[in-house]
């Protein structure tokens, strides 16, 4: 799909409880702002993260995990509420919670339900419209 169905998939799809569970991510596509020079060192992390390994999200831990389930890290709180980066709701994932100072105060993910085995989201940084959100992502249960 292009960005734009995308965005209008994710705007568009009605509010639906958090996730629950473990799903399998794959990244879709890449946001004009991870062109962005300032964005280079994050982007290359998400690069390797999650277009070269294979990554997910355990919603019953609330953690992100990167190579293989047990390397679970990232832990995050969902919270309800207006996307930073699109006019819609969605499930806001804050990792204010996690140990490693880097990912409290750099990351910030989005993702909005489809339906109980699917999501799509948008992962970035901790940035607004236009620099945060860099890629959009799919999540199968």
């Amino acid at each position: 799909m292009s960005r734009s169905e995308l965005d209008r998939i994710y705007i568009e799809a009605p509010e639906r409880p958090c996730p629950k569970g473990l799903f399998r991510g794959t990244l879709l596509t890449w946001l004009p702002p991870s062109c962005l020079l300032r964005n280079a060192p994050y982007v290359a992390l998400e690069f390797v993260g999650f277009q070269l390994l294979p990554w997910g999200i355990d919603f019953h831990s609330a953690r992100w995990w990167v190579g293989a389930k047990f390397l679970q890290g990232g832990l995050f709180s969902a919270i309800p509420g207006p996307s930073r980066w699109r006019p819609t709701e969605c499930w806001q994932l804050h990792y204010d919670k996690d140990c490693l100072p880097f990912f409290r105060e750099h990351l910030y993910d989005e993702v909005k339900a489809l339906d109980d085995d699917t999501c799509l989201g948008i992962g970035g940084i901790n940035a607004p419209v236009g620099v945060g959100d860099h890629f959009y992502y799919l999540l199968e249960r």
